[in-house]
């Protein structure tokens, strides 16, 4: 990167003398090999002018107010250039002296972090007045706290002009959260699009100059639902993991395996949400209704926790939550990966496997449309598919006397 040195000096003409027979003194103000020039409002009689020091000569009152002015000049001018580099790459020595003479303003700032603090404000009044679900309104608080990251580990600084969000830091915030930041990529483009909310808005209000995203693509991937098989399931069940958090959190993973239940909806989950044995609930992430008879395994566990609270579990944060499903699944030996709302999709695997028709399973986990549900049927698909590759295994030998007698008989029609 180029240094450019930012250089001030006063000059005079002392062939231009003004009616009173004093010289104007000149500002020159050098950036590189550029340079402006303007009055600064000071006279002086040439006789008292120091070509060398380029200042007044002497130390009467008269010399020390003019070499004083000119000082504070200094200052000023090298403080706003400092200022306009904090804002633009390249500063304007035009614009400069036209901000220093009052004939232009100097923008006011605005930072990234601010413009998301009053993001993030906004999204809980929204949650606040049940405009937006309050978990959409924290995932923003979320993106926030990624960018902070992305900042202080790429930057080195706690916030950044936003005239300085370009496509370079779109995409270096990219890699970041899908590298550093340990996101996959469907909750990468979730915490993009919160950026990119800010810099629409700053391009709106013509605080940027351009679009940062204008191309780039923000398109999440079909997810990939895995459900535990009843073997896996059981291992859980079984496993005495010797410490008290994990075998609680490993209770809450069960009764969302045995209900359906997404981590919002079992921390939401009131005792008034119960009658008869039945969830009856309102999706938090969408607000759909849900309607769960309950199982034995979830009664139970509705009555091990039972407390004279209106919740009926004591939740834990869902990052806990999930810190300790990976723990416990190394234990049990689970290759898959295990985290809070695998429960929701063992629950639809289940019953799928179960023979429970797809319109009723829709009904329990909340759908909107039936579509959802069937990539549970999907599932079983994939299954069967597994399933066949065992007995493959198992009819080896019979595979191998087939390929032998044909290889023997290669020619020889059979009879009729």
């Amino acid at each position: 990167m180029i240094n450019f040195r930012f250089e001030v000096k006063f000059f005079i003409k002392r062939t231009r003398l003004n009616s009173q027979g004093l010289s104007p003194v000149n500002i020159q103000v050098r950036l590189d090999r550029q340079s402006v020039s303007f009055a600064s409002g000071i006279n002086i009689d040439p006789g008292q002018w120091d070509p060398q020091t380029h200042k007044a000569i002497g130390r009467t009152k008269s010399a020390r107010e003019i070499n004083n002015s000119l000082t504070s000049i200094h200052i000023d001018l090298r403080n706003l250039y400092h200022k306009m580099t904090m804002k633009e790459d390249a500063v304007s020595l035009t614009k400069l002296r036209d901000i220093f003479l009052g004939k232009d303003t100097l923008e006011k700032d605005y930072f990234l972090i601010d413009l998301f603090d009053k993001l993030v404000d906004q999204k809980q009044v929204l949650a606040k007045s049940n405009i937006m679900k309050e978990a959409s309104a924290d995932s923003y608080f979320c993106t926030r706290e990624k960018l902070i990251d992305y900042l202080e580990s790429a930057y080195r600084t706690s916030d950044i002009n936003i005239k300085k969000i370009n496509t370079e830091f779109v995409e270096g915030f990219r890699v970041y959260l899908l590298s550093d930041g340990g996101c996959k990529h469907n909750t990468m483009i979730r915490h993009m699009r919160g950026l990119k909310q800010i810099t629409t808005n700053a391009y709106r209000n013509r605080y940027i100059d351009s679009d940062p995203f204008v191309y780039l693509k923000l398109s999440e991937k079909a997810a990939e639902k895995s459900g535990l098989t009843e073997k896996e399931l059981a291992k859980l069940i079984i496993q005495d993991f010797q410490n008290s958090v994990l075998n609680k959190v490993r209770d809450m993973f069960l009764f969302c395996s045995f209900t359906g239940l997404a981590y919002t909806d079992l921390k939401h989950l009131k005792y008034s949400s119960i009658t008869d044995n039945i969830i009856f609930i309102d999706r938090v992430k969408t607000g759909n209704p849900c309607f769960v008879p309950l199982l034995p395994i979830p009664l139970a566990l509705i009555e091990k926790y039972r407390n004279k609270t209106e919740y009926v579990f004591p939740v834990k944060t869902n990052k806990h939550m999930n810190d300790c499903l990976e723990r416990m699944k190394k234990v049990c030996g689970i290759r898959k990966s295990l985290r809070m709302h695998v429960g929701r999709h063992t629950f639809g695997t289940l019953l799928i496997n179960k023979g429970v028709p797809i319109e009723s399973i829709s009904k329990m986990l909340g759908h909107s449309d039936s579509k959802t549900t069937r990539i549970y049927a999907k599932m079983r698909d994939q299954e069967i598919l597994n399933e066949m590759d065992q007995v493959k295994a198992k009819l080896r030998d019979l595979t191998e006397c087939y390929i032998k007698y044909n290889n023997s008989n290669k020619g020889k029609p059979g009879k009729g």
